[in-house]
């Protein structure tokens, strides 16, 4: 069994970087990609992953095996040769069991003063272990060794996202032709989710919706559609363990003007971005850089849109003009974000304002471009998947980002 994703030769270039004699993975996402077992909730059967607080999985990657390890697996899936490169595997079924056997590897590897790096959501009886002073480990912050580890893709990973993405897009589209005035929440929901194991998704990452100021990230609350107000749909399919991130933008009716101009200006932003992308290009610097151009874009923009009027009262021009700067430039700033996207949505947060890294881009990142704006109590906005290349990026959604009048 060949690795989908996780590079050996990678992973034995990343310990080195972060000086780690070990890295111990114990979240489902990180011991299905550094194991290749189907740890997930999208598998035909996802029964590994229902049952990893009784059955742990672990794995254990070691510095100079050429990122090589061992794998501690529920005894009674026999389909581990199946699905992992990692031979060296021992089965267990308990968390008794899963400590002894981590406490064995770890003598028999002579760890005893050597650097171990485990993730921040390492469970307790995994700590217990490691912090035994009989073995005498030093435990590490493991985080970015990982996220390093998973944030250059396969071309047989960007081939997956593809096609979650595309799978995204058929059920956004199916969506938008259901639609009518008095349909609910509930209804798009069902819609939706069909439409993801109809064109063949394994599921959902998520179903995000909003009808006008509803809570996008809780829907299913009965509210109905009305005529006039903004729906956004915001959703993920999973294909074989791979999200997607696709969102649109939808009214029955006219689009309110200002708010199709914030989503023009979001998608201008955007643009700007996606065209400066390529590899080699620090991503923080690139941030600066567009929320530069975009607070001087919008500004004029707004005040362009004003001189439009014959009849123009100063007084509220100027309460205008302060609200502008106040809200709406400073919340619309606060959305900005670009993130990984692979086996979870956000993997990691490339650039924006809740984290920029100083680090360039390199070939095969997946990643997403946000952008987001306030009106009326609800956000508006874009997101768009796009994969490095050799001399820039090529975006994966195909949907344009304009607010639909249907």
């Amino acid at each position: 069994m060949e690795p989908l994703g996780y590079s050996k030769e990678r992973t034995a270039k990343i310990l080195e970087k972060y000086d780690l004699d070990l890295l111990i993975a114990t979240s489902p996402v990180n011991v299905s990609y550094t194991s290749g077992l189907p740890l997930y909730q999208s598998a035909e059967n996802p029964i590994l992953l229902s049952l990893n607080n009784m059955y742990p999985h672990i794995t254990l990657i070691r510095r100079g095996h050429e990122g090589d390890g061992a794998l501690i697996h529920w005894v009674l899936y026999r389909s581990v040769p199946r699905f992992s490169w990692l031979k060296d595997a021992v089965g267990i079924k308990s968390q008794r069991e899963a400590q002894t056997a981590l406490a064995a590897k770890l003598k028999e590897w002579g760890f005893a003063g050597k650097k171990a790096g485990v993730e921040s959501t390492a469970p307790k009886f995994v700590l217990d272990v490691l912090n035994d002073p009989a073995l005498k480990v030093q435990v590490c912050d493991g985080d970015k060794a990982f996220l390093d580890m998973r944030v250059i893709k396969t071309d047989a990973e960007v081939a997956l996202i593809e096609k979650a993405t595309l799978i995204t897009e058929q059920a956004i589209d199916k969506t938008i032709a259901a639609l009518h005035e008095g349909i609910t929440d509930f209804e798009m929901i069902e819609i939706a989710k069909k439409a993801f194991l109809e064109y063949g998704a394994g599921g959902w990452d998520h179903v995000t919706m909003n009808i006008g100021d509803s809570d996008p990230e809780a829907p299913g609350i009965g509210r109905a559609v009305k005529k006039g107000e903004i729906i956004r749909l915001d959703f993920g399919a999973v294909y074989k363990g791979y999200v997607a991130d696709v969102n649109k933008h939808v009214v029955i009716g006219e689009a309110p003007p200002k708010a199709k101009q914030l989503v023009d200006d979001l998608i201008d932003l955007q643009h700007y971005i996606e065209v400066r992308v390529k590899p080699g290009v620090n991503m923080r610097c690139l941030s600066d850089e567009a929320l530069a151009y975009y607070k001087e874009s919008v500004t004029d923009n707004f005040f362009f849109q004003l001189g439009q009027s014959d009849k123009v009262d100063l007084k509220e021009l100027s309460l205008e003009s302060v609200n502008l700067y106040n809200h709406v430039i400073t919340e619309n700033l606060a959305f900005s974000v670009a993130h990984s996207i692979g086996m979870q949505c956000e993997e990691q947060h490339l650039f924006g304002v809740f984290e920029s890294l100083d680090e360039p881009f390199e070939k095969n990142m997946v990643f997403e471009i946000e952008a987001w704006a306030i009106y009326e109590g609800a956000l508006v906005g874009v997101e768009d998947c796009y994969v490095v290349t050799d001399s820039g990026c090529r975006k994966m959604t195909t949907q344009p980002k304009t607010i639909l009048s249907i």
